[in-house]
């Protein structure tokens, strides 16, 4: 069995996803995909994170969007990601990254970097065809990074920017855009460190005749204070790497290419991961063997100190000088490592998300997702607590209990309706955070199993006066065309009837 053939055999592991989900992924990629599976796709090299995937979704048109959540040995949701699945113009895979973001203590972890890794060997795997591709609208340290992954303007291709852009019908040149905020940024800077005219005439040209994101994070202008970091000599300069990564530099609409349009793409690409895998490989040796020797001291802090940071990201392979120190004379170094091992095994992995779920001065968000990972893989762990999460005040901690009120086998609908009709969209100003997700994705857990006593709460929301918002009225729209009762008909009718209309010219 080859690589790709693993990979996707691997996907089909685990729980089933939701069945709309289910169904546009096995299209999309031609075998069975689970939760399981799917989360270990995006596992990073790191060992200190577990990745989960949750709130799986479909459009009518088989695009799928997922969101992942990677989670620390203490319980912390440390990363979180959003990636749509769906057909490009041309009919290949695309992958669209709408947000990542990792927390501050793990963003050297190379956990993006993997990513993007792992994405590709799923194109290669999934051969659809030379236009598949990753996708991303290119903000913060993105508009750099992209640059270094080998990331095209996605508006300059055939296939044109992602349907799932924010601006993918924008027609101005992304290109255009960061040149021309970047002849500013340079002549700013030449201005404050007194740059000589001819070293800033030969910066702006080169800015000017760029053609390529990389061409731009080229750009140098010696005399001012801007380095790179270590991993990204050659490929980037001071003055680039400092322009994109400022404000002053626009978002740009960015596609890498299983097979690049540019061949130097590929090349640049391939050399900042693996340049960014072998520094990152570098620092967590170097961590991980001064916390072995500290093992074998005899002064008790340093030992207790370095199990404590192997239980935070040691290495399975590491467990066995561990295990030693169950037996040692020192009680404290004894149970320390106890717990080290515990931590390494990934054994109290749950129960540490329910109490960072439960700690109350944790942010809201956070919470809401620890909540989500126990409900969607470790549902038994918070069954007692549904009742209790059913009436949180803050949406995002309610909207963790869907999953399990949606696998009830006989009162999956009433238990999701009556939640929908105890969150009214219009019950305060502004709504609470999280309310429209809660909703939107209550609407569309009902539309996948049509319950005639659910049906009273949608025809409530489509009547309600003022209406909903236009995503909420979409997805009711869909449901009530699932239901067969014509109630759901002559509802949608009523509504129908209330929109205005155009002005006839």
């Amino acid at each position: 069995m080859n690589g790709s053939e693993s990979l996707l055999e691997g996907l089909g592991k685990g729980r089933p996803l939701r069945a709309d989900a289910a169904r546009g992924l096995q299209a999309l990629l031609r075998t069975s995909v689970g939760r399981d599976g799917l989360s270990r796709l995006f596992q990073p090299g790191f060992p200190g994170v577990r990745t989960y995937v949750l709130e799986s979704r479909a459009d009518p048109d088989q695009t799928v969007e997922i969101t992942v959540v990677g989670v620390a040995r203490d319980g912390a949701p440390v990363w979180t990601a959003g990636r749509v699945f769906l057909r490009s113009r041309e009919g290949a895979l695309e992958i669209h990254h709408t947000h990542d973001e990792v927390d501050l203590a793990y963003r050297s972890r190379n956990l993006i970097v993997d990513s993007v890794r792992r994405e590709v060997s799923l194109l290669q795997a999934v051969d659809s065809g030379p236009t598949a591709r990753i996708t991303i609208d290119a903000v913060g340290v993105g508009k750099y990074l992209c640059a270094l992954h080998g990331f095209e303007f996605a508006d300059e291709t055939e296939e044109g920017p992602s349907h799932r852009s924010h601006r993918h019908r924008d027609p101005q040149s992304d290109r255009q855009r960061l040149i021309e905020q970047g002849v500013g940024f340079l002549e700013r800077v030449a201005a404050r460190h007194g740059v000589p005219g001819e070293v800033m005439g030969r910066a702006l040209r080169a800015m000017i005749e760029a053609k390529t994101p990389w061409d731009i994070a080229k750009v140098d202008l010696p005399g001012t204070p801007y380095t790179v970091p270590d991993g990204e000599e050659g490929l980037a300069a001071g003055v680039g790497r400092a322009y994109l990564l400022s404000e002053e530099a626009p978002v740009w609409r960015a596609a890498l290419y299983l097979t690049p349009k540019n061949p130097e793409a590929k090349e640049i690409g391939e050399t900042f991961r693996a340049r960014q895998t072998a520094k990152n490989e570098t620092r967590y040796a170097h961590a991980l063997e001064q916390a072995r020797e500290a093992l074998q001291g005899r002064e008790r802090n340093g030992r207790i100190k370095a199990l404590e940071a192997l239980a935070a990201w040691g290495a399975p392979w590491v467990m066995p000088e561990v295990r030693v120190l169950i037996e040692d004379n020192d009680r404290r170094v004894s149970t320390a490592a106890r717990h080290t091992l515990t931590a390494m095994s990934g054994g109290d992995l749950p129960a540490r998300i329910l109490a960072y779920a439960e700690d109350r001065t944790r942010p809201a968000r956070l919470r809401g997702l620890a909540y989500r990972v126990l409900a969607e893989h470790y549902p038994a762990l918070i069954e007692d607590r549904t009742s209790m999460l059913r009436v949180a005040p803050d949406a995002r901690l309610q909207r963790a209990i869907i999953p399990v009120l949606a696998e009830h086998p006989s009162e999956a609908g009433p238990e999701l309706a009556s939640l929908l009709f105890a969150n009214p969209w219009n019950e305060s100003e502004p709504p609470r955070p999280g309310l429209l997700e809660l909703r939107v994705e209550i609407i569309e857990r009902l539309a996948l199993k049509p319950d005639p006593r659910s049906l009273p709460p949608l025809i409530a929301a489509v009547s309600a006066d003022p209406p909903p918002s236009a995503l909420e009225m979409l997805a009711l729209t869909r449901a009530l065309v699932a239901y067969p009762d014509p109630r759901a008909r002559i509802a949608l009718t009523k509504a129908a009837q209330r929109l205005d209309r155009p002005a006839v010219p």
